[in-house]
């Protein structure tokens, strides 16, 4: 595909969800033009739609920041070319402010990519089973989870351990037993 020509023997960090102000991308793009020197070949993928013409803002940000041509927008993905950024992303980065349970943590980490994610994306496993860092929603925070993953830590170990976390947690069998399970709790105290 285009993108994958485009991005043919970059390193870069993926973003992969809707281009919306509660995704954190504000904060995403400052700590990435923010990074450490060595780190200045990386480019940053932002894949996902548009969400209530955000994306002009984040574009503002982005060249705000001096990163024009390090940021790319590739609009939203699926198919081959989506599966193509989460196999070779170096790191899936979700810097949000609120989340429910982000799917895209969990595709990345199913292909054994090692993620950077906020509080709020309610998955504290990502830091108890070493899958990535876990980290406030604060630029500080996340310029030193960037500098770690990429420069410090063992990131093929990160990606086992991510997706080894994916199919003990989070796979549909493991939901559906984990639902049955609390169900049969709750029939038994209402005994």
């Amino acid at each position: 595909s285009e993108i994958e020509d485009l991005l043919q023997g970059k390193r870069f960090i993926l973003f992969l969800g809707r281009i919306a102000k509660v995704k954190g991308l504000d904060i995403l793009i400052k700590a990435f033009a923010n990074m450490d020197r060595s780190l200045s070949d990386l480019i940053l993928v932002v894949a996902g739609p548009d969400e209530d013409g955000y994306l002009s803002s984040v574009k503002q940000i982005v060249a705000d920041s001096g990163l024009n041509g390090r940021v790319i927008f590739t609009g939203s993905v699926s198919g081959n070319t989506k599966r193509y950024l989460l196999k070779n992303a170096r790191l899936f980065a979700l810097t949000s402010y609120g989340e429910g349970l982000p799917m895209a943590v969990l595709e990345a980490m199913a292909c054994s990519v090692p993620v950077l994610i906020t509080h709020p994306c309610n998955i504290p496993e990502v830091a108890r089973c070493h899958a990535g860092m876990v980290v406030e929603p604060q630029v500080s925070a996340i310029i030193a989870g960037l500098n770690y993953l990429l420069l410090q830590a063992d990131k093929q170990q990160m990606g086992e351990n991510g997706k080894k976390l994916v199919a003990e947690k989070f796979t549909w069998q493991q939901v559906a037993r984990q639902t049955q399970l609390l169900c049969q709790q709750v029939l038994q105290e209402r005994r």
